[in-house]
């Protein structure tokens, strides 16, 4: 007689979660339609029915009582199988994307990490570069040479689908299950921006997937009675390299030790300095070298889409955002990542919507959907940890 009771008090939950994964996901994909499709409007309401339907259709899965329809979920090979997906699409497609330079149309987003790379090669030097339309180069140095190799040896196309296998693989190696990646990967291909950025080369989805790395490896050290110093010294460095992929990402460690702090203070620390000392490094050598340093155009970038005044109530309202989430975070690995993704989505919500009110509300010249990329796999791993639990839970209760 408990049993419905359990699966009906979930519902609302669920209708909740489908809707916020509305907002990061279909939203910023409405880009890709109002810029490539005819009658967007109806084009916008179908993407957005089949979404939901996508959505619903998971939560029913793992919520009734017919596991059947759940065993394609859980199947071990269905992530391998979408990363092969992504790749074989990315192949094909990427070298048409980019070929759209010749014409002035394509994007910049791969040519930021591919030129900065080639001109390290050369001269030791990464910034002495020009993209093809003059934008600057958004990438910090310790991202640029750890994603090098793909730049160097003509494998770029290859760089988003590394990240996300990378990610798999730690997430079924802390969660101990396959199910969480597998969710994440069916969301993902259901995604349109998430399609659009992986074949023009940007390099958003692979920070964020990295981010996602980055949490769960803090997440582990934070649930051990004695954690490892050498383990948190050796993630700080790595958070140090990943944190320069942007500027503002420098707060992503901080976050981190904050979180950290909660439960093992000490450690919390070493990682905070460590991370820190190796991004002052890299910024500091490559800022010394050259003798221009874009990477540092976001802040002043921020600043202008928002504003003076905006961005001081922004930074307000993410410290407040921290404060929230440090009293409310649990033990748990979906709590850690929701409230990474909150802490990072209020900031880069807060300029994402400037840069669309900047455009008159017109989504097909919406440049800042891709701000909200970085996050979008922290939220995909916080609800698919939520929606595994439910199914364990279920499948005891069954």
């Amino acid at each position: 007689m408990a049993f419905k009771p359990v699966f009906k008090d979930r519902a609302g939950k669920a209708i909740r979660d489908c809707l916020l994964l509305s907002v990061f996901l279909v939203l910023p994909s409405f880009r890709m339609i109002f810029k490539y499709f005819p009658y967007p409007f109806l084009v916008s309401l179908l993407y957005t029915i089949l979404f939901l339907t996508v959505c619903m259709t998971i939560h029913l899965c793992l919520n009734g009582k017919d596991r059947f329809h759940c065993r394609v979920l859980r199947w071990r090979m269905l992530s391998w199988m979408l990363a092969a997906c992504f790749a074989a699409v990315s192949f094909f497609i990427y070298p048409v994307a980019d070929a759209r330079k010749l014409s002035g149309m394509g994007s910049t987003g791969d040519d930021a990490v591919i030129e900065p790379a080639k001109t390290l090669l050369e001269c030791g030097r990464l910034y002495d570069t020009v993209l093809y339309d003059g934008a600057p180069v958004s990438p910090g140095p310790g991202w640029i040479i750890l994603n090098a190799p793909f730049a160097l040896l003509h494998i770029y196309w290859l760089m988003n689908t590394v990240y996300i296998i990378a990610a798999i693989i730690i997430s079924r190696y802390y969660l101990e299950k396959c199910l969480p990646g597998n969710i994440v990967l069916v969301f993902l291909s259901v995604t349109l921006i998430f399609w659009e950025l992986l074949v023009t080369g940007h390099d958003m989805f692979a920070m964020g997937f990295s981010f996602c790395m980055l949490t769960l490896s803090v997440w582990s050290e934070n649930r051990e009675t004695a954690p490892s110093a050498s383990r948190i010294f050796l993630t700080g460095a790595v958070a140090g390299v990943i944190s320069t992929a942007r500027v503002v990402f420098l707060g992503v460690p901080m976050l981190l030790a904050v979180f950290l702090s909660k439960r093992h203070k000490r450690h919390a620390w070493i990682f905070l300095l460590t991370s820190l000392t190796v991004a002052g490094l890299l910024h500091g050598y490559f800022y010394a070298i050259n003798t221009t340093y874009p990477p540092f155009h976001l802040f002043s970038t921020g600043k202008s889409m928002a504003g003076g005044g905006w961005s001081v109530i922004g930074l307000l309202m993410t410290a407040l955002t921290v404060c929230i989430a440090y009293k409310r975070l649990d033990v748990s690995s979906g709590s850690w990542m929701m409230s990474v993704f909150i802490c990072m989505a209020v900031p880069l919500s807060a300029v994402s919507l400037a840069q669309l009110g900047q455009t008159g509300w017109r989504f097909a010249l919406w440049e800042g959907a891709n701000y909200l990329a970085p996050a979008i796999p922290l939220l995909l791993f916080a609800k698919a940890a939520k929606m595994a639990s439910i199914d364990a839970e279920n499948t005891r209760i069954l």
